[in-house]
């Protein structure tokens, strides 16, 4: 104490400030593992501990929840049904374009029978000409209104489901859905781990997820 006092006046509270601080034991060495600047001793008492804060409290304390939009939409009958009509619609009409396209291939090799410069061969390359010209603009509208049909489907599908989901919310206090996928990881591929490796959800517990009572409500209907 004779050389405490003979110190300046601030440094004397300080260090009778740390003698009377009530921590006990506060020469015993640090925990292993735990970094030295935040004993267990010097945490407030009302404070949660870190065993009271450990990840599956809190996933049982949110609300928040995952669902497979893949699998809904592979699960989905009427999705199903629709895709299935469309694609019967679809292979009927590209039959129509492809039989165009053969008649096309059977002129142009009339037209090689034809010596150059004669009235027929100039009126047969025209029709050929012609004809390619209206098969290509038939092609490109067929794809363009099969795309649209494709696109109403899924959007149709897709508001369905997303109906579904806002009614299990608010029948259950849910607040947040997020989308992920179910599907086990191909190892063997490397595309495949990549993906896997970028997505955004690491680890979700399965019983965040909400996927079949959404493929049940919408079936159901």
């Amino acid at each position: 104490m004779r050389q405490l006092r003979s110190e300046s006046g601030p440094v004397c509270l300080i260090v009778l400030a740390l003698s009377i601080l009530p921590i006990a034991n506060s020469q015993a060495a640090d925990v292993p593992g735990t970094p030295h600047t935040v004993r267990r001793l010097d945490l407030d008492a009302k404070l949660p501990t870190p065993e009271s804060t450990s990840p599956p409290l809190l996933a049982a304390q949110d609300g928040v929840r995952v669902v497979d939009m893949k699998k809904l939409f592979e699960g989905n009958e009427r999705f199903k049904e629709q895709m299935k009509a469309l694609k019967a619609e679809f292979d009927v009409s590209a039959a129509r374009v492809q039989a165009e396209r053969a008649e096309i291939i059977k002129l142009q090799g009339d037209l090689k029978t034809l010596p150059a410069g004669l009235p027929e061969y100039t009126q047969l390359e025209e029709t050929i000409l012609t004809r390619q010209s209206e098969w290509k603009l038939a092609g490109d509208k067929q794809l363009r209104e099969f795309r649209q049909k494709e696109s109403k489907i899924l959007w149709n599908t897709y508001s369905e489901i997303q109906n579904a989901v806002g009614a299990y919310c608010k029948a259950n206090g849910v607040t947040m859905v997020v989308q992920f996928n179910s599907a086990p990881p191909d190892a063997s591929s490397p595309n495949a781990v990549v993906s896997v490796i970028g997505r955004p959800m690491v680890y979700v517990d399965p019983s965040r997820d909400i996927t079949p009572a959404i493929e049940k409500a919408i079936n159901n209907r």
